[in-house]
């Protein structure tokens, strides 16, 4: 079934039930996406452990590519 089919039989089924119950089920979405929410962020942070963002004291990681990627001497130093 493609996304547009299935959003036409839920519309179809939800137009069936009185607005009490459409309600309830638009409550039950909204509990469904604020489980999913904290989730998503858990997994951010696990990318960004993994990357480094945010454990380096390197405030412009351009600022010595050269040094990093061909072997050139430092520009800057502490």
């Amino acid at each position: 079934m493609t996304q547009t089919e299935t959003h036409v039989q839920f519309e179809q089924q939800l137009m069936q039930l009185d607005e009490s119950e459409q309600q309830q089920v638009f409550s039950f979405i909204q509990s469904l996406l604020r489980e999913k929410q904290p989730n998503q962020k858990k997994n951010l942070r696990g990318l960004e452990r993994l990357i480094g963002i945010g454990e380096s004291d390197v405030n412009d990681g351009a600022a010595e590519h050269d040094h990093y990627v061909y072997g050139t001497p430092k520009k800057y130093s502490k």
